[in-house]
Order: structure tokens, then sequence, then C-alpha cells
């Protein structure tokens, strides 16, 4: 039973989590600033990790997300139990196991196009990550618009 239970915890707890941010609720963050000053985006965002110039004098601010890491494993050793019920021995064995590793890799890449006057005009995204909870949300969009 106890292992049954492992198993659902292992199983549901990411798809809570999962649950609780969303890749729409990210957009919406990211689409308020379009129209704000670079600035206040920086106020609020920290400098980006990088800054791209382009030729047509518009600049694509860069913030990059990236979480490696590993899953934790559990070993379930195996069992052995032995009945015996009305002279008939039975023998019953659960074989040892381990559940979980390996790893994961998480990424977003944000990138806010920024005009001659330093305007935000383009908000997008990409990535496996790049998701908001109401928090998130609450804290990095643009403070204006709330």
């Amino acid at each position: 039973m106890k292992l049954i239970k492992n198993i659902i915890v292992l199983t549901a707890v990411p798809a809570l989590l999962a649950a609780c941010a969303s890749d729409q609720a990210y957009n919406q963050t990211i689409q308020s600033w379009v129209g704000a000053k670079a600035n206040r985006l920086y106020r609020v965002w920290g400098y980006p990790d990088r800054i791209e110039h382009w030729q047509n004098g518009h600049k694509l601010a860069i913030y990059r997300y990236h979480n490696r890491g590993r899953y934790p494993t559990t070993a379930y050793p195996g069992s052995t139990n032995v009945t015996t019920r009305n002279g008939i021995t039975e023998v019953y064995t659960t074989p040892a196991f381990t559940t979980g590793g390996g790893t994961y890799n998480l990424t977003c890449r944000t990138w806010f196009e920024i005009n001659k006057a330093n305007t935000i005009v383009n908000a997008s995204s990409r990535g496996n990550d790049c998701a908001a909870t109401a928090g998130f949300q609450q804290r990095m969009s643009n403070p204006t618009i709330k």
C-alpha cells in the first residue's frame, strides 16, 4: 500500500505543479509590456542577458532561463511472503525495483523588441518552461497595466 501511495505522489505532484502555471499566463505577462518603455521593463525584469542591435535601429532584449537537474530516485526492496492455508504453502515474491531518476532540462527564452524611441513593440518567447504562476504574473507584468 505504501508503494502505491509513493507512486501516486510521484506522478501527481508534477501534474499539480504544472496545473498551477500556464504558458497562456506567461504570454499575457510578456504582452503586457508591449507599448511600455524599456527602462520600466528593466526595473521589473532586471537587465537582459543579452541585447542585440539591429540595422533598423531596433534592439532585441533577450532573457534566458535554463534549469537542468535530476529527478530523485527511490529504491524499493523486494520481499517474499510465505503463507500456509489448509496444508497448502504459497510463496509470493515481489521483486526489488527503483523508480524515478533521469534528467530534466527546462528552458525559456524571452525576447522584447524595442524601437528607436525605446518603446517595446513586440514580445515573444520559446521553450518548454515558459509558464507563469499567478505570483509570477503579478510580479513580472507591467505595473501600469494592472
